[in-house]
């Protein structure tokens, strides 16, 4: 088969373009990843603040439900047990989350560049479409397990809210009932 000018020019068109699709969807990926940290870091920068806050609001209405005698302040020590616990829980996860994995990367080193000097250039093209391809299904994987636990920090953290309303609420009313 006689191969012209113009039809080799279109498989090398063909194969630039993949590599640039594939290159272009691991960036993507990269950068998810890189928002869902950046997300994680705000959360814990947010929820360190509210667990100081509710610890300040704890420590002002402490004396009005500790030792607890009655119902009403053994709910508020039971509420602001629960609150804790749910927001050490959520605070677990988002330091999870924000475990370090070492991304994937297109090679460039001198093995790399000895490799493939001698190939063609819609080889070495198709060549690093499938590493990009590789190295996005790994980077899929970890963003997918940093959104898992982000969600449900974020479950936790919404849960935690609640709790420090209504125990908030109780201790002040425990505090008005003394």
């Amino acid at each position: 088969m006689v191969y012209t000018k113009g039809y080799i020019n279109m498989k090398n068109e063909k194969y630039e373009f993949l590599y640039y699709y594939a290159k272009s969807a691991l960036d993507d990926e990269l950068q998810r990843f890189k928002n869902h940290e950046d997300k994680a870091n705000k959360f814990i920068s947010l929820l360190s603040i509210v667990i100081v806050g509710y610890t300040v609001i704890i420590k002002t209405y402490s004396d009005t439900f500790f030792p607890p005698s009655r119902f009403l302040e053994w709910l508020c020590l039971t509420l602001v047990s629960i609150t804790f616990l749910a927001l050490v829980s959520s605070w677990s996860k988002l330091f999870s989350s924000l475990n370090f994995i070492q991304m994937p990367r297109l090679p460039l080193d001198n093995e790399f560049i000895e490799k493939y000097k001698n190939q063609s250039l819609p080889t070495n093209q198709y060549t690093l479409s499938i590493t990009c391809e590789n190295a996005l299904k790994f980077a899929r994987k970890s963003v997918e397990k940093k959104s898992d636990l982000l969600m449900k920090a974020y479950e936790e953290i919404a849960f935690s809210a609640w709790l420090i309303t209504i125990s908030t609420i109780i201790m002040v009313i425990t505090s008005y009932t003394n």
